[in-house]
């Protein structure tokens, strides 16, 4: 396994991702890290490797026509992590489990239909469809829609997911493989602030391996991010890519190991 290659991007010297390539060094396998500028030509050599890139979201989407013949580059199949592809399998899991999926400029035509829908005190849930994040998923209020569609004007025909607004007391995010595998997982927000540590309730691993069992797998390595409401129930808040994912508080050493093991069998079997 040590033919595999990392790539990490890391421009904001966020800490994780600094400790990712630093488990990886450790780890014995080569590593370059992006912490500036650079040019891709910078990066050509690899051809018909085994390489894993993680950087943000914009240079992750770039850097699958970079290497060729390289596999897997990344994991990220973005299009596979659209609300209007994966929800429908898990409708059981799902937090947001009673929603519409409309155009932007639709919503906002028909915003007093959807505030009664969906509505909660003047206000609804909206996220972007595109796990691309064009903006935040937030409690809106409806005096504010206006706002938002100016502030939004060029997702205007994209759509967005739509629901009642809720509680949520605990987040948490799990590294997962196509295996049905947990490789590692990290809390990172309880009730209301950032906690970044690397367990998380006993119960949602329960819940992860039940999400994996329904056979949805957008990439042979992904993320599954967790909530638990108010009554110590825990569901599916979304899917994540894993190259341009935050690994939180996540044990990197087994990161390492368990996304190269798993790239390594893609490669072999590519």
């Amino acid at each position: 396994m040590k033919d595999v290659k990392w790539i990490i991007q890391n421009w904001n010297r966020e800490i994780s991702y600094t400790n990712l390539a630093e488990a990886a060094t450790k780890a014995n396998y080569p590593v370059k890290l992006i912490t500036g500028d650079f040019k891709w030509p910078d990066y050509q050599g690899y051809i018909d490797d085994c390489v894993i890139f993680c950087g943000s979201i914009q240079t992750t989407k770039q850097a699958r026509d970079r290497f060729p013949g390289c596999v897997p580059i990344v994991y990220s199949s973005f299009d596979k992590f659209l609300c209007s592809r994966y929800y429908s399998h898990f409708g059981a899991y799902l937090f947001n489990d009673v929603y519409s999926l409309v155009s932007l400029r639709e919503f906002v035509r028909n915003k007093f239909f959807y505030y009664n829908t969906f509505g909660k005190e003047g206000c609804l849930f909206i996220r972007p469809d595109s796990g691309d994040k064009p903006f935040t998923a937030q409690v809106l209020d409806i005096m504010d829609v206006d706002r938002f569609l100016e502030n939004n004007k060029d997702q205007q025909h994209e759509l967005v997911l739509l629901s009642t607004p809720k509680n949520i007391r605990w987040e948490g995010r799990f590294l997962v493989t196509k295996e049905n595998k947990i490789i590692a997982q990290s809390t990172y927000q309880y009730q209301g602030q950032v906690t970044k540590i690397p367990s998380v309730p006993p119960r949602s691993i329960k819940i992860v391996e039940e999400i994996l069992q329904q056979g949805y797998y957008p990439d042979s390595v992904f993320c599954i991010d967790l909530c638990e409401d108010n009554d110590g129930n825990f569901w599916l808040l979304e899917l994540t890519s894993f190259s341009a994912a935050g690994l939180y508080a996540m044990d990197l050493d087994k990161v390492v190991a368990g996304v190269s093991a798993q790239a390594y069998d893609d490669w072999v079997n590519s």
